[in-house]
């Protein structure tokens, strides 16, 4: 190999992990060198961009081999890709800098002989070697030589050629965040969360979507900035007792606040618990959310395009990609206008503020639900809930790789076994049939996507490199796409099919099961948009072209309740006569 590849790829090496035969990963003394490195140098715009990359290469830092051709990229690809790429665009006005980083990362090389050869070529030669490197081949062919990129190639217009490298790196960027949000049950382990190492328990509690920060093992959190904390569930109001968050009954004395809901105390006109007084016949109820990251409110921030701005993108968003904080089902910030059924069943009856769970998993479908329920915090309530898998049943890599009927009805069937054994009596579960993802192809394969290719062409490259999403309708193959319509379809039917049989037997005890087919929901959505004025490509992300954007989670919000209303309003409960009361008393009841 070549000199000059020979030390980009040491650099790379060190930068992203030790070689099959090192005894341990490094990673950690990366990230302690760079921070080292950044606090002694006074770090500029180019350090905090390396700094940035630090949650990709702890992750995804296992280079078993640079030798021979690679299936499909990986973690390796995009933390070369990302590092080269930072280095080519700094690499002039901050090569004092760059100079130091390096000889830091070759301390890190194992290989004593390959340390002293990488410390050598960096002495000897410096950033301009590097450089020399990247102005001749650029980041991502520089990769490809290296055999930890496959050799794909994103279609451009002529006006964009000259920034392919950027454009490119930036569309591995999106498939690495897109093969995230799609992994099954199985594959968790190849992407483990950034901040979930630092030890078992830690680890654990990821692997099961529980909060990580969370005091008194209650499965609530008093935080939203940790891993699956109060974004997901309601905030605990007191994370040192598990007698204490949301979803409990208060205590008989009413003086403690045990639901965390903001109402309590005593009505100094009758000595009654105002929860007594304000809540008891109201309905109260517990919403929890079952499904994948169409539910958990998957989001590409639009900051992560662009390598300026990385350090802008918060770890707890590298952790997911998730914000089910602006999630149809679970949604409570202001900016969403109260387009949640948690925002709309809070305002129907303010007893059940804080009182939802959202469960949903990136790359969940139906054979997750049973695991899931397993996952529900402790309630004295009925739980609304929603199961809600539209996708990954069908969205595979290839169309022998969708579930079958007869295996979805099994996990169906397990799932909801599952949910009769921790449900309480009285709940509602909505079970949603399977989305026509056809449609996103229908819609934006010909619209130019923010980086300048069209959506078709994106996908075309995110296929070539192992991160399509959904490979069975993001594709120009219309009979592949045909088909996985038609699975949808037929798995939906099973769905129905299973809702109706339960009506007529009565065979779970502890909760009623209705279907709400995504043909109709998708009605409603359409016609919402159109009075709107909007284009139906406003429902998609414009970052990977194919999950529910933000605005359509508002969207869907609406047009669900409205079918709840219209179908069966028992499922969502009467208005509380004493809404106004609560108010009065107790404001904004602590917020969320």
């Amino acid at each position: 190999m070549h000199l000059s590849y020979t030390i980009v790829l040491l650099v790379v090496v060190a930068a992203a992990g030790s070689s099959a035969a090192a005894p341990h990963r490094p990673s950690s003394l990366l990230l302690e060198r760079l921070s080292t490195s950044a606090a002694a140098n006074n770090p500029d715009t180019f350090m905090r961009q390396v700094l940035a990359l630090q949650p990709i290469i702890a992750q995804h830092a296992d280079l078993a081999s640079w030798e021979g051709p690679r299936e499909e990229d990986g973690g390796d690809c995009l933390a070369c890709v990302l590092v080269l790429t930072v280095l080519d665009m700094n690499i002039d006005e901050d090569a004092e800098i760059l100079e130091k980083v390096l000889v830091g990362l070759c301390t890190l090389i194992d290989a004593p002989l390959r340390r002293n050869l990488c410390e050598r070529v960096v002495s000897e030669y410096g950033v301009d070697l590097i450089k020399a490197v990247l102005d001749r081949d650029g980041p991502n062919r520089v990769c490809q030589k290296l055999a930890l990129c496959d050799t794909c190639s994103l279609a451009l217009p002529e006006a964009l050629e000259s920034r392919r490298e950027e454009v490119e790196a930036s569309a591995r960027r999106i498939g690495w965040a897109l093969d995230r949000s799609l992994l099954s049950s199985e594959q968790r382990e190849r992407f483990p969360s950034a901040s979930a190492n630092a030890n078992a328990n830690a680890n654990a509690k990821a692997d099961a979507d529980l909060p990580r920060q969370d005091e008194d093992s209650d499965r609530f959190s008093a935080t939203q900035l940790s891993y699956r904390g109060a974004m997901w569930r309601g905030r605990d109001c007191n994370d040192l007792a598990p007698a204490i968050h949301p979803g409990l009954e208060d205590d008989v004395s009413g003086l403690v606040d045990n639901n965390c809901n903001g109402i309590y105390g005593l009505n100094p006109s009758t000595n009654k618990p105002y929860e007594r007084e304000m809540c008891d016949g109201t309905s109260v109820r517990m919403l929890t959310v079952y499904g994948d990251s169409a539910s958990a409110g998957f989001h590409i921030p639009p900051e992560w395009l662009h390598f300026q701005n990385l350090s802008a993108v918060p770890q707890e968003a590298i952790d997911e990609f998730d914000v089910p904080e602006k999630s149809w089902g679970t949604g409570f910030v202001d900016t969403i206008n109260n387009a949640s059924i948690a925002l709309m069943l809070d305002e129907r009856n303010h007893c059940n503020h804080r009182g939802f769970e959202n469960l949903a998993r990136n790359g969940a479908k139906m054979k997750d639900l049973a695991p899931q329920s397993q996952n529900m915090g402790t309630t004295d309530y009925p739980t609304l809930g929603f199961v809600a898998y539209i996708g990954n049943d069908v969205c595979t890599s290839a169309l022998d790789k969708m579930t079958t009927p007869e295996a979805y009805e099994n996990y169906l069937l397990e799932g909801l076994d599952a949910l009769d054994k921790v449900l309480n009596p009285g709940s509602k579960i909505v079970l949603t049939g399977l989305a026509d993802g056809s449609v996103l192809w229908d819609i934006m394969h010909n619209r130019t996507h923010p980086l300048g290719c069209t959506y078709a062409a994106l996908y075309e490259f995110l296929s070539c490199t192992g991160s399509n999403p959904c490979n069975t309708w993001l594709t120009s193959d219309a009979d592949t796409r045909i088909k996985a319509t038609q699975r949808a379809a037929e798995l939906s039917a099973v769905g129905e099919a299973t809702v109706e049989h339960t009506l007529a037997t009565k065979n779970y005890t502890n909760f009623d099961l209705r279907f709400v087919g995504y043909a109709e929901l998708m009605d409603g959505i359409i016609n919402e948009v159109e009075s709107n004025g909007n284009d139906p490509s406003s429902l998609i992300e414009a970052v990977d072209g194919f999950h529910p954007s933000q605005y359509a989670h508002r969207i869907t919000s609406h047009v669900m309740f409205q079918i709840m209303l219209r179908k069966y309003p028992e499922y969502v409960g009467p208005v509380n006569s004493n809404n106004g009361a609560i108010s009065r008393v107790f404001g904004q009841q602590g917020g969320f």
